[in-house]
């Protein structure tokens, strides 16, 4: 196929490509060749004369198709659709010079129709020949192969094996010569090397063994590294004679007295546990006991041990380290006994400041209500139970209209009113509880509120509530923050002289409930500031207190874990903060 379409493309007229195809078409393995070019698309050349000219139109149907097929992949095609009939179908595009033949075509398809039984015969003949030389040729190559390898690799493998072997019986000098092919010296080389690096890796590890026992013998704690059974010892330093009064020796040939004879006898079982218990664990572990050393004396020892491994992961026995910490205990020991006194000082003291705090709570608490009782005298009166009798008898005999119900409603509603502030401020006169109880914040404001809104009428503040919604309670001690609210609103009704607002808002803050009593007052003046919460500093005259209210309340809130701040500014108002932990105090 490569000679036909190599002579058909050198081709240079008509006569020329049809001699060609003449001359291919005698082959006897040929039956038919075919040569149509592409425009117009007509046979150019055949081995049957009377095609010769003919459109592709008026060809069988197997040529056009295997002619379409050609031109559409471009590319030489085995047509396998017919590979049962007795002929071999093959066509492959061809490249011509247009010129030459007085077209205007370029491009042409060459199909060969061929006979199987005489390819499959040429075949057999060509690949006889070829099987005779190439198995001959495989049997000089074999011997050559085997030749060279018996110089070249099976000889250097012996050496090699010899010079292991060596090395293996204990020859540390025993090395590879150099002088084979490259792959044997690359492996002597490697070896060779190996053989350095194991050298030098030997020498570094024993001159770490020597810095080790310099180290362990030199060192401050005694050290010993007992065997896997635990009955037999590797190693012990000779600092155990500095801290027991045995020699190293002493305690090889009686590992018993490690174990039992020299533990003081009230540690005797802490340490059998500790030493029975380590053999079971891969973790390190330690303990504190107590040592009769060989001259009589007691130490406190500080025993540190953990497992040892080798390098293939194998159990190695524990090492320990043991420390003399009795200096260390007697300074412990001491500090202890001065932090017991202390403390009990500490409890004492503590107990006497809170007695004399919750006096002074109590004290505040009737100096507020002192200020109070001015306002709302003229609700405390005695005929307030005999009204609430009148009107209830009024109610119940006497024939009224609708208007008149309403008005003996309201009148009720307001005697009910007087009562409930009577009861609140007996119940705020009492001693603080100490209790702590879950309490709701609003109602708390609440009853200081109502107390106070006469109050407020009066001096014509406007009370102002911004509460937050979902409010959970607090765990406090209600009587005590009731008292903190009641000294921050009755600050902030003195500030605002005349006329003014006062807002109370809370929020949630994560944790913490946030209680802000602000006030459009006077403000604090900037050098008051820093002197708030101190005891007896007040800004107010001496009938209106004596400076004892911010400094309670600000130890109120920390006891309760809390935070108070304050922000003023002068002429335009104070706002106080209370910061409350909804899981309440310590």
């Amino acid at each position: 196929m490569n000679s036909l379409n190599y002579a058909v493309e050198r081709s240079s007229n008509k006569n020329d490509l049809i001699r060609i195809v003449h001359t291919f078409g005698g082959e006897k393995d040929v039956s038919r060749i075919i040569l149509v070019g592409e425009k117009p698309f007509q046979v150019l050349a055949s081995t049957r004369s009377d095609w010769i000219g003919c459109d592709l139109k008026k060809l069988p149907d197997i040529i056009s198709i295997e002619v379409a097929q050609v031109f559409k992949d471009n590319a030489m095609v085995v047509f396998s659709q017919y590979q049962n009939e007795n002929f071999l179908h093959m066509g492959k595009p061809i490249f011509l010079i247009g010129e030459k033949f007085g077209g205007s075509f370029s491009n042409g398809v060459i199909i060969l129709h061929m006979d199987k039984k005489y390819l499959k015969k040429s075949l057999i003949e060509f690949l006889g020949f070829e099987v005779i030389i190439f198995f001959v040729f495989l049997g000089i190559l074999s011997l050559l192969v085997i030749f060279q390898f018996n110089g070249i690799i099976f000889k250097p493998l012996q050496q090699v094996i010899r010079v292991i072997r060596k090395r293996a019986e204990g020859d540390e000098h025993a090395l590879m010569p150099m002088k084979y092919s490259t792959e044997i010296n690359e492996l002597a080389q490697a070896y060779n090397h190996m053989v350095e690096i194991q050298q030098d890796a030997q020498k570094k590890l024993a001159e770490s063994e020597e810095k080790f026992r310099t180290i362990a013998d030199y060192i401050y704690d005694w050290e010993y590294w007992i065997a896997p059974n635990f009955k037999e010892f590797i190693y012990i330093s000779p600092a155990c004679e500095k801290i027991t009064g045995y020699t190293a020796e002493e305690l090889y040939n009686d590992p018993d007295l490690i174990f039992h004879k020299m533990v003081h006898p009230d540690d005797l079982s802490l340490v059998k546990e500790h030493f029975e218990n380590e053999s079971l664990t891969e973790e390190p572990a330690s303990v504190e006991y107590r040592i009769i050393s060989k001259d009589g004396k007691e130490k406190w020892i500080d025993h540190y041990c953990q497992a040892v491994y080798t390098c293939d992961n194998v159990f190695a026995g524990r090492r320990a380290s043991n420390r003399d910490i009795s200096d260390r205990k007697k300074v412990e020991n001491a500090l202890q006994k001065a932090n017991d006194n202390l403390e009990q000082r500490v409890e004492e003291r503590t107990f006497e400041l809170k007695k004399i705090h919750d006096q002074l709570i109590h004290a505040e608490k009737l100096s507020a209500i002192g200020t109070l009782s001015a306002s709302i005298a003229h609700e405390f009166n005695n005929p307030l139970q005999g009204v609430l009798s009148i009107i209830n008898g009024v109610s119940n005999r006497a024939i009224l209209d609708e208007d008149d119900t309403k008005l003996m409603s309201m009148a009720m509603n307001e005697c009910y009113r007087m009562r409930d502030l009577i009861k609140s401020l007996q119940d705020f006169n009492r001693p603080t509880s100490g209790k702590i109880v879950q309490m709701d914040i609003h109602a708390a404001l609440d009853s200081l509120l109502l107390l106070g809104k006469s109050e407020y009428l009066l001096n014509k503040i406007c009370i102002v509530k911004r509460y937050a919604e979902n409010m959970p309670l607090i765990k406090a001690v209600a009587d005590q923050v009731k008292q903190v609210f009641l000294n921050l609103l009755n600050n902030a009704v003195d500030a605002c002289t005349g006329a003014g607002t006062i807002t109370v808002e809370t929020k949630i803050l994560g944790e913490k409930v946030v209680v802000r009593i602000h006030d459009t007052g006077t403000g604090i003046k900037p050098e008051d500031k820093d002197h708030l919460f101190e005891p007896f500093f007040t800004t107010k005259p001496a009938v209106k207190g004596i400076g004892l209210g911010l400094s309670v309340s600000y130890g109120i809130i920390k006891r309760h874990n809390g935070e108070i701040k304050v922000d003023s500014e002068l002429g335009k108002g104070t706002t106080f903060s209370i910061f409350l932990p909804i899981g309440g105090t310590k």
